[in-house]
């Protein structure tokens, strides 16, 4: 459902930004490994933003707001 949400209100260009979704349940080693290097622990569904190889906003579950991604970015 976070993803769709997403997806549905997301308003920036493809070349404007990257998005990836990863399943991270499906792949335990990667989310310790984001969890180790942002020091942000795994919560699903989530949204981390890095920005230069930094997590800059992460929110979770209702709490995922592609308009505040963007007002973030923008």
């Amino acid at each position: 459902m976070a993803k769709s949400r997403i997806e549905r209100d997301w308003n920036m260009q493809d070349d404007e930004i990257s998005i990836f979704y990863l399943d991270l349940i499906a792949y335990r080693p990667v989310s310790n490994l984001i969890a180790e290097r942002t020091g942000i622990q795994h919560e699903s569904p989530q949204l981390i933003v890095l920005k230069d190889g930094k997590a800059v906003h992460s929110s979770t579950h209702q709490a995922i707001n592609a308009a505040e991604v963007a007002d973030l970015l923008g």
